[in-house]
């Protein structure tokens, strides 16, 4: 019986803990997004404002 009894106990465990992480992740507060829309190619990217992209040359760590 203490075999059937641990192997509950665990369950119970990691079902305390998965909901635990569900509900931080659902209270967790909204990031504002913007929403990019090509129609040439018939796709949308949401990204969050103010997001910027550095590029980079290849190299550019890198010299003699």
């Amino acid at each position: 019986m203490s075999g059937r009894r641990a192997k509950i106990s665990v369950l119970l465990i990691v079902i305390v803990v998965l909901a635990s992480l569900t509900a931080s992740c659902a209270g967790a507060p909204t990031i504002p997004m913007t929403l990019y829309e090509n129609t040439e190619h018939g796709f949308t990217i949401e990204y969050p404002e103010g997001w910027t992209e550095n590029v980079m040359r290849p190299g550019a760590f890198f010299y003699i």
